[in-house]
């Protein structure tokens, strides 16, 4: 009998208060996959198997932490939803007026501070990406920032407060308009075509949301330099960005390979302090909303090697890995349930 395969881990997400780190594993098979809830004092882990015929994808907290938002898939339709996941139940349903069979896919959903509104990137037909928002006392599903804005792909979003909004952003053309491509409207940068920036826009109630140019030419300046930094990312309430400077060597065979990395704090002086120095290349950085602790996947060497996934303690700086990958293969597959909802008792979270 074959040993089962560890997992990839990929998309983790800390809750607010920094003790849960959620995550999506993919096991080989659907029996082997779906998202995992690991407590960071305990060590407990527990499994939300993903739902037949379909795939939970990209979870994300919400602000109290009792639920999950997350992707659900239909490999049979072919279609996906956003989905809330009660975490005490596991119940699961759809978020929003918007169909599933809407004919776009649908990444990365992120809950809005004080608001609880669910915003999420959306593939458009035209092959560009738009940033939507679901309204959750109406159900409405909008459009808050459209193709027009000028970047081919939009990527991990996330909020520092209830009105600030940072997401990642690939291919700016010059072709920007209202929707927030540049300052009042205008159009993005071309110099920022084809290479990431991270965007930051101010989503105030009742206007369409504008883009921040401080904040925006402070990260290029940061992500562009001679200490490039890449994945930045931060939380509501932590006061700070974080992100990962790489130092790029070249084997013998000219292939690049990650092999130093550093996690570092990214001040509104464009300085950079380092947090933590690894070995390998950091992937998906996340961070608690009280600024506490940090998670990432660390990709061993060469972009084929295993992934772990790590702990980062910010006021000591110490690092630490979770085992996740060897812990996940040695459970027992799924047995598929007959409603999604359903799970066995063995796989309900400890008491909080």
């Amino acid at each position: 009998m074959s040993k089962p395969v560890a997992p990839v881990l990929c998309h983790p997400a800390l809750s607010p208060d920094g003790q849960v780190l959620a995550f999506q594993f993919h096991g080989g098979d659907a029996r082997r996959s779906g998202i995992g809830l690991y407590r960071l004092r305990s060590g407990h882990l527990i499994r939300i198997p993903n739902p037949p015929q379909g795939w939970l994808a990209f979870p994300s907290f919400s602000r109290d932490g009792t639920r999950l938002v997350a992707v659900r898939s239909n490999d049979v339709r072919r279609t996906s939803a956003i989905v809330s996941i009660d975490l005490r139940t596991r119940a699961i349903e759809t978020v929003g007026t918007r169909p599933p069979d809407a004919g776009s896919l649908r990444f990365f959903p992120v809950v809005q501070p004080e608001t609880g509104n669910i915003l999420y990137v959306d593939a458009a037909d035209d092959g560009g990406h738009r940033l939507r928002r679901i309204d959750v006392q109406t159900g409405t599903d909008d459009v808050l920032i459209g193709s027009d804005a000028g970047y081919s792909v939009l990527f991990r979003p996330f909020f520092t407060d209830r009105d600030t909004l940072y997401v990642q952003g690939i291919g700016g053309q010059a072709n920007g308009g209202q929707d927030g491509g540049g300052q009042d409207g205008g159009p993005p940068d071309p110099a920022c075509a084809g290479r990431t920036d991270l965007v930051s826009y101010r989503l105030r109630p009742g206007q369409a949301p504008a883009i921040a140019f401080p904040e925006l030419e402070a990260q290029r300046a940061a992500l562009a330099g001679d200490d490039p930094v890449r994945g930045l990312t931060g939380a509501a309430g932590a006061d700070m960005l974080i992100g990962v400077a790489a130092d790029l060597t070249h084997n013998s065979r000219g292939r690049a390979d990650w092999s130093k990395s550093r996690i570092v704090r990214v001040d509104q002086g464009r300085r950079l302090e380092a947090l933590a120095h690894l070995h390998g290349h950091v992937l998906d950085l996340c961070l608690a909303d009280d600024g506490s602790v940090a998670a990432f996947l660390m990709q061993g060497r060469g972009m084929r090697g295993d992934r772990t996934l790590m702990i980062l303690e910010l006021r000591s700086g110490a690092v630490r890995e979770t085992g996740l990958p060897a812990r996940l293969a040695a459970m027992p597959a799924f047995t598929p349930p007959s409603r999604p909802a359903l799970v066995r008792a063995a796989e309900m979270p400890e008491p909080r």
